[in-house]
């Protein structure tokens, strides 16, 4: 996997860094990077639904491992899939949706995110996303990382800081296509 975008919304960089997550944000970036995907050359061989199953085994094990949570205590059945704290007891924790559904499913995982910062679960949020020419590979109507971002520039979260990762596959990112950051702007 190569991420191709990342675009933050709010101070996403600072918090990390005050907070004490950086290391929690590159291990699971180099999840990201260390998960395995098969393309078929007309369509997708492990990826919607796989994708988060092999998150989980990258990340579920270890001495201090990821885990999901429940954003909103008011809504039980609303469960995020990955969260970690900067350290055994801290509050300080990063959660994380990976998503390959279209712009609904993209919308809900993104309140959870939101959610998550609200009720304090949360520090910072991450959605991950294919990019367009991997969205073509696996299904139409998939939700993308440039409409995603499209989409997020369009609302107002107070206090909520988001990143949003667009992934492709190794195969699909030529030397032309290098990895895009793009800041919101500030108002």
């Amino acid at each position: 996997m190569k991420i191709v975008g990342i675009f933050n919304y709010g101070d996403f960089d600072a918090v990390v860094s005050a907070r004490g997550l950086a290391d929690v944000y590159r291990e699971f970036r180099d999840a990201l990077f260390g998960v395995k995907v098969y393309l078929h050359p007309k369509r997708f061989f492990n990826l919607q639904g796989k994708i988060n199953e092999a998150l989980k085994q990258l990340l579920y094990g270890g001495s201090r491992p990821w885990g999901p949570f429940t954003p909103n205590p008011t809504l039980p059945g609303n469960r995020s899939d990955f969260r970690k704290t900067a350290e055994e007891g801290s509050p300080n924790a990063i959660g994380a949706e990976v998503q390959f559904g279209n712009i609904a499913k993209v919308s809900d995982d993104i309140q959870k995110l939101v959610w998550g910062i609200i009720y304090h679960q949360i520090d910072v949020g991450i959605i991950v996303v294919p990019d367009s020419d991997m969205a073509d590979l696996l299904d139409s109507n998939l939700a993308t990382y440039d409409r995603v971002v499209r989409e997020l520039l369009q609302k107002s979260f107070p206090g909520v800081q988001l990143q949003v990762i667009g992934i492709s596959h190794d195969a699909l990112v030529g030397q032309d296509k290098m990895i895009e950051e793009r800041k919101r702007p500030t108002e």
